[in-house]
């Protein structure tokens, strides 16, 4: 794995039971599940290993640990509609989660004064019949932060989110159906 992160485009894809994300081929880190849906999982990157913990159903909060650490890295709280929120690294640096455009499946997260860090959008550069099925997705970096540590758990974290999106997404459609 690679230790220098720039801005750019990145891809998320399914592969091993697991989630990678990469550039130009290059695999930069892996996340992966524990058990049944995407509640609790972990995550690899040159910056350590992550530990993803959800907590609460019908107000859910996400947290990201370092290492396996008690406290936090960072924390996601979702509005009251669910589909944007706020994420708060332990330093107290605040960002914002939600929609990049009105009925569009595409995410971004920016720092308070309105700065795009990253954009995620669904899908793969290269279409394969393999893929069909499978939830990948296109990352473009923009203002990223200077420490990696902290771009690497807005990597991870904006991932879930736009998992946990999906599921609930799939989740409505079949109550609704």
């Amino acid at each position: 794995m690679t230790t220098t992160m720039i801005t750019g485009t990145y891809e998320w894809h399914q592969a091993d039971g697991s989630y990678q994300l990469s550039r130009g081929g290059e695999k930069i880190a892996a996340m992966r599940f524990r058990g049944w849906g995407l509640t609790d999982g972990e995550a690899d990157t040159p910056s350590g290993h992550f530990t993803l913990v959800r907590n609460g159903i019908w107000k859910p909060r996400y947290s990201i640990h370092i290492n396996d650490s008690l406290a936090p890295a960072v924390t996601y709280t979702p509005s009251w509609g669910g589909m944007e929120g706020t994420a708060e690294t332990g330093g107290g640096k605040k960002y914002r989660w939600g929609l990049a455009r009105l009925w569009s499946g595409d995410h971004l997260l920016a720092d308070m004064d309105g700065r795009t860090i990253l954009t995620v959008a669904r899908g793969s550069r290269e279409f394969h019949w393999r893929d069909l099925f499978r939830l990948q997705g296109i990352v473009e970096i923009g203002a990223a932060p200077s420490d990696t540590t902290t771009l690497y758990l807005l990597l991870i974290l904006s991932w879930w989110l736009t998992l946990q999106s999906e599921e609930q997404a799939a989740s409505a459609l079949v109550v609704m159906s």
